[in-house]
């Protein structure tokens, strides 16, 4: 499980990736930086990657991250 932050104006969030490959494929493109949209308690942005996605999770943990 590789550790990052994420930092968002005058704060800073820690995260954790899980080991997958669409983690590690985003894990090696930081630091990158997105123009983050508001869907209710969600937000969205573009990262610029295209991943191959496997094992696909349906319902996200509150407070998780998503690749989509």
């Amino acid at each position: 499980m590789k550790e990052i932050q994420l930092q968002f104006n005058d704060f800073t969030v820690n995260a954790k990736l899980f080991d997958s490959h669409i983690s590690e494929e985003i894990y090696k493109s930081l630091p990158v930086g997105i123009k983050l949209t508001r869907w209710g308690n969600e937000v969205y942005g573009p990262i610029n990657l295209h991943i191959e996605e496997t094992n696909l999770v349906a319902d996200i943990p509150h407070g998780g991250i998503a690749y989509t």
